[in-house]
């Protein structure tokens, strides 16, 4: 059933350029200026890890497609796929 939804979401929606949404780079830039370490998004489809301004930023993906998740350890932020090793 997810499936079937989100194929029909993508009809409405610009699901491949959700890791360029306009305003990430900028508002992951305010929580920098803020004093923040990590920023981990939701909702958008695309995983992705970058930094900006010393600020690490991880966007998890969605479980339908990529299978992706975040991992805090050790004070490193990274971005890890199900099963480990895919």
């Amino acid at each position: 059933m997810a499936r079937l939804f989100s194929r029909l979401s993508r009809r409405h929606s610009s699901r491949n350029n959700n890791d360029t949404r306009p305003g990430l780079e900028a508002f992951v830039r305010t929580k920098a200026e803020s004093g923040f370490d990590y920023v981990v998004l939701g909702h958008l489809h695309r995983p992705r890890l970058f930094e900006i301004d010393g600020t690490s930023c991880l966007v998890i993906g969605d479980w339908i497609d990529y299978f992706t998740y975040g991992l805090f350890l050790n004070g490193r932020l990274t971005l890890e796929k199900w099963p480990p090793g895919c």
